[in-house]
């Protein structure tokens, strides 16, 4: 890397526009000594990056990567965040409170490292990552799924209307194909960070499901787990396979406690 090129005073960079929403962001989710990574796709200055050092207030290991979303070599970029993710779960055994904080408006980018991610150890639940971008929402479908699944959130940054705005955002698990992001916090220069829900940053998004999904739920058939045949004369066939027994008993327990059909 040719550090004389990417050191700059210059504040249009993503990380330099963020700088004070992240720090908050860190800030509130964390209140113990943590490790922070941060991977940008090379178009961060480095003063930026020293300067959200300089501002975190909380103690905490940093490490800091760069990987170029400059080629068209898709090959190529897998097998560099490949090399990141490695590098990053070496760092991850000195600490056991981790947070992965990317950035990058390169859609191509964000959708390379979310399939690395998922193919790696990276991202274990107690990790956490944050996304931060200035791309809209509407065209972060193509990370939807990872972010769902995962501890993460986006911090999307707008200039749009001449002033600085960010929204931090999650992914609700098993939540309808057509349902947008829901907005946790937003954060303003005069007005700093506001929790906009009843959620707090980083949810366990697990222990009780928003949105009522139907899951999908395989039984076998036992002794004490016996498959039933009910009328029904809205279903084909006018019989609806249903179960009874002890696992049934369980089975409807947790879609009880966890808010899912």
């Amino acid at each position: 890397m040719d550090v004389a090129q990417k050191v700059d005073t210059g504040d249009d960079d993503i990380i330099s526009l963020s700088v004070g929403a992240l720090s908050a962001v860190l800030r509130t989710a964390t209140d113990h000594p943590c490790l922070l990574i941060l991977l940008t796709d090379g178009s961060a200055y480095y003063s930026s990056v020293f300067k959200l050092i300089n501002q975190l207030k909380t103690p905490c290991l940093f490490g800091f990567f760069e990987v170029s979303a400059g080629s068209h070599d898709a090959n190529f970029l897998q097998k560099q965040l490949s090399k990141f993710a490695t590098e990053a779960q070496r760092l991850r055994q000195v600490s056991w409170c981790v947070t992965v904080v990317v950035v990058s408006d390169d859609l191509a980018f964000l959708a390379t490292f979310a399939r690395t991610s998922n193919n790696s150890r990276l991202l274990v639940p107690e990790t956490r990552l944050l996304a931060i971008t200035r791309q809209p929402l509407v065209q972060l479908e193509v990370v939807k799924e990872t972010f769902s699944l995962k501890n993460a959130m986006f911090l999307v940054v707008n200039t749009s209307s001449g002033s600085l705005r960010c929204g931090v955002y999650l992914q609700v698990p098993y939540s309808p194909l057509d349902a947008q992001a829901l907005q946790v916090a937003s954060w303003t220069p005069q007005r700093g960070l506001a929790l906009t829900s009843s959620l707090p940053l980083f949810p366990d998004k697990f222990s009780r499901f928003l949105h009522r999904p139907n899951l999908r739920v395989v039984s076998v058939e036992s002794t004490s787990h016996r498959l039933v045949l009910v009328d029904d004369p809205e279903v084909p066939g006018k019989k609806r396979i249903t179960f009874e027994g002890i696992m049934a008993n369980v089975n409807d327990y947790l879609a009880k406690a966890l808010n899912f059909t």
